[in-house]
C-alpha cells in the first residue's frame, strides 16, 4: 500500500500507510474502506471488474480489512483480510 506514479503519471496506489499509527475505532475502519475504495476506483473507472466492495473487522488490537472484487464474469474474489492498524 503505497503511491507510486505510472508511466502516464497517473498517482496508484493508498493512503492506508496514514492509518497505522490510529486507534482501532469503527471511525478509522470507515476511514480504511474509503482508501481502499480509492486507491482502487480506477479498476471500476476502467471497467475492469463489476464491483469491489469492502468488509472491516474491529477487535480489540486490530482491524482487518478484507476486500471483494466482483469480477466481469460474476465471480467474486476476496482478497485478505489484511491487518490495517494494530498487531496481526
Amino acid at each position: 500500500w503505497a503511491d507510486v506514479l505510472d508511466v502516464d503519471g497517473d498517482v496508484l496506489g493508498s493512503r492506508l500507510w496514514l492509518l497505522e499509527q490510529s486507534e482501532v475505532t469503527e471511525t478509522t475502519a470507515r476511514r480504511a474502506r474509503f482508501y481502499a475504495r480509492e486507491a482502487l476506483q480506477w479498476m471500476l473507472t476502467g471497467r475492469h471488474v463489476r464491483a469491489i466492495d469492502f468488509e472491516t473487522v474491529v477487535g480489540d488490537e486490530a482491524i482487518e480489512l478484507t476486500v471483494l472484487v466482483t469480477q466481469k464474469d460474476g465471480t467474486t474474489v476476496a482478497l485478505g483480510p489484511f491487518v490495517i492498524v494494530g498487531v496481526g
